[in-house]
């Protein structure tokens, strides 16, 4: 992948490194991942050329009410779903093209509004956590 600054290029590839070993991290996990290597990098450098990232469309940036930006470099339309109990995120495939199209249609038809970006999220608890709630020695 070619940036157009080439002076912060090696911690852009540093970053896209630790997509590698992270999934779905926030800017912390992976300043956090990227610290154990290299001390000397600082969290604002990694905000920053991820922001960069994100705007040139090298990552995709996930946004959830509430909770930190996560990020990744899937490219392929999927969704996402987010435990609102423990935080994890996870790619919800399966979604057929034709459904997603036919949800474009239906935004166009009621509000005029041509989709060009779609970002579907489902917020809710995940397997883990309902089975934790369900067992007493986790109440």
């Amino acid at each position: 992948m070619i940036f157009m600054n080439k002076r912060n290029s090696i911690q852009r590839q540093m970053i896209l490194d630790a997509f590698g070993a992270l999934y779905h991290p926030t800017a912390s996990d992976i300043y956090e991942h990227i610290r154990e290597k290299y001390p000397s990098i600082s969290l604002a450098t990694v905000y920053r050329n991820l922001g960069y990232m994100a705007e040139s469309g090298a990552v995709e940036k996930i946004s959830f009410p509430g909770e930190p930006d996560r990020f990744e470099t899937v490219k392929t339309p999927h969704a996402h779903a987010i435990c609102r109990k423990c935080g994890a995120v996870c790619d919800i495939g399966g979604i057929s093209q034709e459904l997603l199209r036919k949800l474009d249609e239906s935004v166009e038809a009621a509000q005029g509004f041509t989709v060009t970006v779609r970002n579907l999220n489902f917020v809710g608890v995940c397997a883990a956590c309902r089975k934790k709630a369900d067992n007493p020695a986790f109440a």
